[in-house]
């Protein structure tokens, strides 16, 4: 996939930056900092608060006046609740003709929307998915998740390439406002906590399916944090996998499928091994395969990342990589799960 590079100077997008948050008076100052450094600045900032009980709507009220953009805050009613309510309600009152969504808690690059211009202007895309990696992390669990988490967007950028389009995340992305509502926006999945990004994206494609791309520069990349503990983590992972079985279009159910039964595959060969189906060889071979298809994957993505020093941890990563698909693949389909306080 060749990297994008602006040609000429961008200037008649309009945008409207959606930003939906929940308890983020540690994060969102810093976000508003990014969005009001800017080299483009045909752009609107609407943030949603989504009944915060740490301050959040204060704190940003007070930012807000100090910005150089035009931005304003908004509250969802009692009866409205959850990110996909939050975007709705901007998009309600957003005046651009490009909606760009992103997460509190992310921190972006001044040429950020500045980017995207150029790449509407140049592609004519009706969505746009950009790179989101993981930052800041120092213990092992933090930057094991940092090489796992990159191989979700890589898939999901290579996916696009091809004109089949399954995956994409809600922390950078990009799409007509005319087409959100095209395709009733996120209308026969409100109740589903996550997929704010995926279904719709799925929509979308269902329309235009050579117009949804990925956006390969290092200007648009979105960073944020990975999760400090397993508990966090073990939620946000369920709430991904739970997604899989709402999908309405058969590629994605299809791969997820394929995932799942090759990870699956790879867990069984020591008891297959034991069984004396398959020979020590052949579980040797397949697992160097495994390592080494995932190694020339990997090492270009977190080298256009900034993150070439996470390489050496793709053999292990690759290891356990399918013990945690099947594990999750599983427990997307039982129990419940906390998400910013609440209980889905």
């Amino acid at each position: 996939m060749p990297i994008f590079s602006v040609k000429s100077r961008p200037t008649n997008i309009f945008f409207s930056v959606i930003i939906a948050a929940r308890n983020e008076t540690d994060s969102i100052a810093a976000l508003l900092k990014d969005l009001d450094a800017q080299e483009y600045k045909n752009f609107e900032i609407i943030l949603v608060d989504d009944h915060s009980t740490d301050g959040t709507a204060q704190k940003i009220t007070e930012i807000i006046p100090s910005l150089s953009v035009q931005a304003s805050c908004i509250r969802l009613l009692a009866h409205e609740q959850g990110k996909k309510a939050a975007i709705n309600k901007g998009i309600s009152q957003a005046k651009g003709t490009h909606i760009v969504s992103t997460d509190a808690d992310c921190r972006v690059g001044k040429r950020w929307l500045y980017t995207f211009a150029a790449y509407i202007e140049s592609k004519r895309p009706k969505l746009i998915s950009a790179p989101v990696t993981l930052d800041f992390s120092s213990t092992l669990f933090e930057k094991i998740q940092t090489v796992e988490f990159i191989s979700l967007i890589g898939s999901g950028a290579v996916f696009m390439y091809w004109k089949k389009p399954n995956m994409c995340n809600g922390a950078n992305i990009c799409y007509e406002k005319a087409s959100f509502y095209e395709v009733n926006g996120f209308s026969g999945n409100e109740q589903i906590p996550s997929g704010d990004d995926e279904f719709l994206m799925h929509k979308i494609a269902a329309l235009y399916p050579n117009d949804v791309r990925f956006i390969k520069s290092t200007d648009a990349i979105v960073r944020t944090r990975a999760k400090t503990s397993f508990r966090d983590f073990f939620y946000q992972r369920k709430r991904w996998a739970s997604k899989w079985n709402h999908y309405r279009s058969r590629s994605p159910i299809v791969v997820a499928i394929l995932v799942f039964g090759f990870h699956l595959t790879f867990c069984l060969l020591p008891f297959l091994y034991l069984s004396g189906w398959i020979a020590v060889g052949t579980v040797l071979c397949f697992v160097a395969l495994k390592m080494l298809g995932e190694f020339f994957f990997l090492a270009p993505l977190l080298r256009f990342t900034v993150q070439k020093n996470r390489i050496w941890l793709i053999p292990l990563v690759s290891l356990i990589h399918p013990f945690y698909v099947v594990f999750f693949g599983l427990a997307g389909n039982f129990g419940n799960y906390k998400w910013k306080g609440r209980t889905h």
